[in-house]
């Protein structure tokens, strides 16, 4: 990973960026449609821009979705993708956002095995999203295969932390504990650095959180 990575959020203009979003899009009329949606956040490195990953609403004030993600092919496999991915996790987590959503081709084995990595689980599959009607030329492949299905990936952002006796119950971040299940059936074991965090929202919810 470059020593001086930085993720930040990108406020200039989209059109400079259009080349690393088309790295993740081949239909320029869908790209059209959403390339100026959401937030982006941009991983620079030695003051250029190697990498973006777009965040937007998905319909539940809940959830998000990661639209476009991409690295420039020369910084590809240095870990870029999962800073990126962290950095999002992390932004959503601050707005109680409960799951991130990502949707992929189902031909790219590539992001199938990079987001579960990242801790996305499938979530559904969408048959026949990419046609031309949408803007996707037909016959077009992906490691030999032909593009044609979606699959839709989600992470649990927060998970309920269940507070002994008679208190409510509070979500922190995932990441603050190892976990396991969906975010309403969540193991969390909660390390000691994270109990001031548990105070804090207690206090602000009308109750506490003992350690």
């Amino acid at each position: 990973m470059p020593h001086d990575l930085r993720i930040e959020i990108y406020r200039g203009s989209r059109d400079s960026l259009r080349p690393l979003f088309e790295l993740a899009e081949d239909s320029a009329a869908e790209l059209d449609s959403y390339i100026d949606a959401g937030r982006v956040l941009v991983a620079v490195s030695d003051g250029e821009i190697i990498g973006h990953l777009q965040l937007t609403g998905a319909g539940d004030p809940r959830q998000a979705e990661i639209k476009n993600m991409a690295v420039r092919e020369t910084r590809q496999g240095q870990g870029i993708g999962r800073r990126l991915i962290q950095a999002a996790v992390d932004l959503a987590a601050a707005e109680a956002v409960t799951t991130i959503l990502v949707a992929t081709a189902a031909a790219d084995i590539g992001n199938l095995r990079f987001y579960q990595r990242q801790g996305f689980r499938m979530r559904s599959v969408e048959r026949d999203a990419f046609t031309p009607a949408t803007g996707y030329p037909p016959g077009l492949l992906i490691d030999g295969i032909e593009l044609r299905d979606r699959v839709w990936l989600d992470r649990a952002v927060l998970v309920r932390v269940h507070l002994t006796g008679d208190r409510q119950d509070f979500e922190v971040p995932a990441s603050d504990g190892a976990f396991e299940g969906t975010d309403d059936r969540a193991v969390v074991v909660v390390r000691p650095e994270h109990v001031q965090r548990l105070a804090i929202l207690a206090e602000r919810d009308g109750t506490r959180a003992d350690p």
